[in-house]
Formats: C-alpha cells, structure tokens, sequence
C-alpha cells in the first residue's frame, strides 16, 4: 500500500512539474508549522545523539617548575543529562534559515587521576555546562542544474558557566 501511494504521488509531481518551459519539477514553501514540526524531530534526535556520546580519555603531564611534573589522566566520561530547553528556527528573507539553541544544559560524569612523585589520588567528577547558547545560519539555493544546495552562512556558540565537583577516593 505504501509503495502505491508512494508511486502516484512521484508520477503526479512528475506530471505537475512539467510546464510550457519543459523543466520538470515542484515548488516546495516553507511555512513556520513546517519549521517547528521539524525543529521538535530534530531536538530530539539531536538529544538522543548527544546522550550516547562517549567522550575520549585524556592524559599527560604538567609541569609544576621546579617541584617537577604531575601526572593526570581523566577517563570514563559520559553524557548523563542533556536538556535543549529552547530553540528556534526562523526564516531569514533572500538568505534561508537561522537555528538557535538557547539556555542548553549537559551534565558529564568521570573518572580523574594524579600521581606526584610517591603520591596518588583519584576519584570521579561531575561537570555541569550552563548556559550554551548555538546559532547557526543556513544559506539555501540551488546549484548550476538547479538542485538544492545548503551551506553555512554563520555560526557562534557561547558556553555560560561550568561547576565541576570532585569526589575523592579515600
């Protein structure tokens, strides 16, 4: 059933799209309904992404002058809360689109370590992020054979705050 549908909707826009300029095709309008149906899709999406990203393990050395160097390593990191409160996306008249995230939230969780000298000491950490703020603009068009074309205009982020809390291991 689906394939049916599918195939007379293609066969109509083939048979609209055919004009006295013999340029087949269809003209699509985008609507501010349409805008937030696809932002609430892609939050989600975006959310659901962001929280099964494992982030990688850092380690090396950092020296402290003339006491030598202390040994760090940060590992285990996971996204355990992300909240994409507000966003938007509007039309920019002769550009194309703007999309904004405002007031986003992500909380990592971790493993840290230090060694100096005969020293160690270890534990885990939360890091809150507080407060990014992303905007992105999209330039739309259409190339040389009149297909459509997406492309960066501008981009910014800003990140608010951080809290890190430290738990130690003793």
């Amino acid at each position: 059933m689906t394939f049916s549908c599918t195939l007379i909707l293609v066969s109509c826009l083939v048979v609209l799209g055919r004009t006295d300029t013999g340029n087949p095709g269809a003209v699509v309008r985008i609507t501010q309904k349409g805008l937030d149906y696809a932002r609430q899709i892609g939050i989600n999406v975006l959310q659901q992404k962001l929280s099964s990203i494992r982030l990688p393990n850092y380690s090396g050395s950092y020296d402290v002058g003339i006491l030598g160097s202390v040994d760090y390593q940060i590992s285990g990191m996971v996204i355990t809360n992300v909240q994409l409160s507000s966003s938007q996306i509007v039309c920019v008249p002769n550009v194309g689109l703007k999309v904004s995230i405002i007031q986003a939230f992500i909380e990592i969780h971790g493993y840290w370590g230090v060694e100096y000298l005969f020293v160690s000491d270890s534990g885990d950490f939360t890091l809150q992020v507080l407060g990014i703020s992303i905007s992105v603009g999209l330039s739309l068009g259409t190339d040389g054979s009149g297909r459509p074309t997406v492309s960066t205009s501008d981009c910014s982020a800003n990140i608010g705050d951080m809290n890190v809390h430290f738990t130690d291991t003793f």
